[in-house]
Formats: C-alpha cells, sequence, structure tokens
C-alpha cells in the first residue's frame, strides 16, 4: 500500500481554500471519532436502530484506532487543517462459490454539514475507489438508509444501483 499514498491524495482548489483528501493517521483518531459520532447523529434521526449510547463518542475513539489496524483504510478530508470528512473502507473476500471473490466495501462516509454539495464526499469516494482499483477490485459494495436521499443520489452518480434491502426487525413497540 506506500505506493499508493501518491495516488490516494486528492487536492480540490476552491475558490478561497484547498481542500487534501489524504489517509488517515494516529493523529486523526480523536477528530475521526467526533465525525463519525456526527454520522452516527445524523442516523439516529431516522430510527432507533441507529440510536447512539451515552458514550457513543469515546467507544469511537477505540473502534477507530482498532480499525486503523485491520485491513480497513480510512481516508480524511483536510481543509484549512482541519477535517471536514472522512470515509472508511475494506476489502472482503466473498464466498468461495462465487466469480467474484473479492469486493470493496464502503464502510462509512461523512462530509460536515456545511461543505455538503461541494465535492468532498465525491472526492473521497474517488479516492476510495482508486485505492480499490489499485488492489484490482472490480464491484464496489455500499449501504445506505432509504431515508437519506442525498447520500443515494450522490452513490447513484457514481454508478450504484440498487441491489438488495436489508431488512430490520425488532420485537420492541413503536
Amino acid at each position: 500500500m506506500g505506493r499508493g499514498v501518491k495516488a490516494l491524495c486528492d487536492i480540490i482548489w476552491g475558490v478561497e481554500d484547498v481542500l487534501v483528501v489524504r489517509r488517515a493517521n494516529q493523529n486523526d483518531i480523536s477528530a475521526i471519532a467526533h465525525l463519525w459520532f456526527l454520522l452516527s447523529l445524523d442516523h439516529q434521526s431516522y430510527h432507533r436502530y441507529y440510536a447512539v449510547r451515552n458514550d457513543g463518542e469515546m467507544a469511537l475513539v477505540s473502534h477507530v484506532r482498532e480499525l486503523m489496524f485491520r485491513n480497513c483504510i480510512i481516508l480524511v478530508a483536510e481543509k484549512e487543517k482541519q477535517l471536514c470528512g472522512f470515509v472508511s473502507g475494506y476489502i472482503v473476500a466473498r464466498n468461495p462459490q462465487l466469480s467474484v471473490d473479492r469486493v470493496g466495501k464502503v464502510d462509512n462516509i461523512f462530509v460536515k454539514e456545511s461543505l455538503r454539495g461541494q465535492g468532498v464526499g465525491s472526492s473521497l469516494l474517488t479516492n476510495l475507489f482508486n485505492f480499490f482499483k489499485e488492489n484490482k477490485i472490480e464491484y464496489y459494495e455500499i449501504s445506505c438508509d432509504i431515508q437519506n436521499p442525498e447520500a443515494l443520489k450522490l452513490y447513484k452518480r457514481f454508478g450504484f444501483v440498487e441491489q438488495k434491502i436489508m431488512l430490520v426487525n425488532s420485537n420492541l413497540s413503536s
């Protein structure tokens, strides 16, 4: 993955400032956890299935640290030396009887609300897909809540099509 570092950097020249997408490092863990917590709060509004624990942000610090040591790639978007978004993904093996034996999975993506619609999410995804291509991955998967039309629109612009539906059941009353 060493040679991929250059390919993982994407710079977008804006009118006033520059957006840099780069591979996350140890110094980014707390900021990524905070952004991920904001993502969780966004999702919480969709359904209580996404309800956030009281210690959710602290739990995410450990989770992000753990992911960085696994086979997971986390890219961050940085504007004015502040993290404003991230994407995480990994390569996963599929069932051995299938001809497509590995896929790239987009795990999570988040962009601060004030920067949405300005190409940050597209840049994060483009860089993640470049990583997948460097690793000879032909198919990518992403999950999205049906109540998140902005994200669905972004993913469809990248050519994603609805392939399967995840159903959630709870024995708790609504």
